[in-house]
């Protein structure tokens, strides 16, 4: 019959196993907040009560075709400590997109564009460019959007408490290529979002917390 001190020693084996298989799953989640773990980080929850994501496109190449996103959803992640520092994530229910003109509504999300029934998210997940190095502000990350995922860069302002975004798509690349004379071949993407505050961040992060 086995000894206690046996049965002691296969429990110690087993918890020190278990411990090292939790950390190697774990360190590919922890690595990309690892950097933000030495400084304070303000994350702000992103929905349509404090942000706006709009599109534009011209019609004809001179008629502006404007809509607005009313669902969606992500956070973005700020260091006060370094204003040109900053992690946004955004996921998109385009079928929310609303326009003044129904019919031109329904052709955007149908499937000649963004093609909603069988592409139903649409997703941005980028950071803060380093202005030192780039001499202009912008966020630079990748578009998920028709079942394709390509870079976009927009092109940053910072004014009265918020983040001003514009990034221009060419919509051939993520494989939406009917009508270009009608629609033309970019289209706009504005993003705006309110910089931390105390009505607005969801959580700070204290120094040396991982997030």
């Amino acid at each position: 019959m086995p000894s206690l001190s046996l049965h002691r020693t296969v429990i110690v084996l087993a918890a020190s196993a278990l411990a090292a298989f939790a950390a190697s799953f774990a360190a590919p989640f922890a690595a990309p907040c690892a950097a933000w773990a030495a400084e304070a980080a303000a994350e702000v929850a992103l929905a349509p009560a404090v942000a706006v994501v709009e599109m534009r496109a011209y019609g004809m190449g001179l008629l502006p075709i404007e809509g607005k996103f009313t669902r969606f959803h992500g956070v973005a992640r700020y260091d006060p400590s370094q204003p040109h520092k900053c992690q946004i994530m955004l996921e998109i229910d385009p079928s929310s997109l609303e326009m003044s003109n129904a019919a031109i509504r329904d052709r955007v999300i149908g499937p000649d564009f963004i093609d909603v029934a069988r592409f139903p998210t649409m997703a941005f997940d980028g950071a803060c460019a380093d202005q030192s190095v780039t001499g202009n502000q912008s966020v630079t990350g990748t578009l998920s959007l028709h079942g394709q995922t390509h870079s976009l860069v927009f092109a940053v302002e910072r004014a009265d408490g918020r983040l001003h975004a514009t990034g221009d798509l060419h919509r051939d690349l993520w494989g939406m290529v009917n009508d270009p004379i009608l629609v033309g071949h970019t289209i706009r993407i504005r993003v705006d979002l309110p910089l931390p505050d105390a009505g607005t961040i969801t959580r700070v992060h204290a120094a040396g917390e991982t997030p």
